[in-house]
């Protein structure tokens, strides 16, 4: 079946790539040293992540079918369906780290045959919300744990043109998702510079001693209830998960006036203290803060930079806080922010740090902008409304 560009064709995803199922790890396969396990929740949000990863420590040899490599495309094969968006089964992604992994069950590898179509240019054509509304919808089992199956996989049509204008069009996205790699590089260098640094400076208990809650306030955010709706209506509602992944299709907003103490900008300093601890720079544009996550605002004399390496360095600590005093779910407190201090000596340029955390508020944001960029142009080249 021709498309309205000339020599595109829509073709089965089986005839062009190989789907392989993950191999079956027994629970005590893991330990904490060894080759790192992908599982499903390492995918299921779309992106890869290495959070809470497992290890298997035995012999890999005769695993080379489940490695996943650099530029390899996966599936999650087990999710939720379409009501949980962040877990939904059907999610594609690819490992974009210089590292190689373990595929576990329920994961799959989608193999491309390289004489038919190019990887990169299979991989922007399934990384979409269609792609997995599809499978998620075909998907069978209950609403938590739904399973997709190899053939339907399989079954899926996509629409490509000749072998060569696939690798050109793959080129052209491509160069903007290794721009927004060579950025987040940067900032993990940046921070890693800044807080070597920090740590050389605050070594010691020398100088003045200020508490956290001397050199900044934690502003809380609010609870809105019956002001939430789920139509994209004035300005999303930043809670954990968006923390984590930014704004998604299962984001709420707010569309009411609220007090200005709950409104952030890029570039603010979030601190999440309730279940997942944790310290952001927010980077995705106007929003509302939800209750559980202070806006950091230092005082006279601090900077953003400043508190933001202060509170990195001490993130383990108020996570050992919260696992310690949980009963079902672990949280800070404001005696727990006074209680923690630094000792300040003289003559130290705390303005550096907020040089530092100035530039990779910029590098992040410009990312966002490749990104927007990026995502405009995808859909019209891979339907061919651009040609190249």
């Amino acid at each position: 079946m021709k498309t309205n560009a000339k020599n595109w064709q829509k073709v089965k995803l089986g005839e062009l790539a190989e789907l392989i199922p993950g191999f079956a790890f027994k629970s005590g396969d893991f330990s904490a040293m060894g080759t790192p396990v992908i599982k499903i929740r390492n995918i299921a949000s779309g992106a890869l992540t290495l959070e809470n990863l497992e290890y298997f420590a035995g012999d890999i040899k005769g695993l080379d079918k489940y490695k996943i490599n650099k530029g390899d495309i996966l599936v999650s094969m087990t999710g939720s369906h379409v009501s949980q968006w962040s877990s939904v089964v059907g999610k594609i992604t690819r490992n974009n780290k210089d590292q190689v992994f373990l595929m576990n069950q329920r994961v799959g590898k989608i193999k491309p045959n390289l004489a038919k179509v190019d990887n990169n240019f299979l991989y922007y054509s399934l990384h979409n919300d269609v792609t997995t509304l599809n499978l998620a919808n075909r998907a069978s089992g209950s609403a938590n744990q739904a399973n997709i199956s190899p053939e339907i996989i399989k079954s899926l049509e996509i629409i490509i043109p000749e072998l060569d204008e696939q690798k050109n069009i793959a080129s052209i996205i491509s160069a903007f998702d290794d721009r927004i790699e060579v950025n987040t590089k940067t900032v993990k260098t940046l921070e890693e510079m800044a807080q070597g640094i920090f740590k050389e400076w605050f070594v010691s208990k020398q100088g003045k001693e200020y508490s956290l809650l001397d050199i900044a306030d934690f502003i809380n955010g609010g609870a809105f209830g019956r002001i939430i709706n789920k139509n994209r209506k004035g300005l999303p509602l930043i809670k954990i998960a968006e923390l984590n992944r930014g704004i998604t299709e299962n984001s709420e907003w707010v569309d009411k006036e609220v007090a200005s103490k709950y409104m952030i900008q890029d570039g603010c300093l979030l601190f999440s203290w309730s279940g997942s601890v944790g310290i952001y720079i927010w980077d995705k544009g106007p929003g509302i803060l939800n209750q559980h996550i202070f806006n950091v605002i230092p005082k006279i004399g601090f900077s953003l930079g400043f508190l933001y390496f202060l509170l990195k360095d001490k993130v383990r600590i108020f996570r050992h806080t919260a696992g310690a005093k949980a009963t079902t779910m672990g949280h800070i407190k404001k005696e727990h922010l006074r209680d923690e201090s630094i000792f300040i000596p003289e003559g130290r340029d705390l303005n550096l740090f907020n040089v530092f955390y100035k530039q990779i508020i910029n590098l992040k944001l410009e990312n966002q902008k490749l990104a927007a960029l990026r995502d405009l142009l995808l859909p019209k080249l891979m339907k061919g409304e651009i040609r190249v």
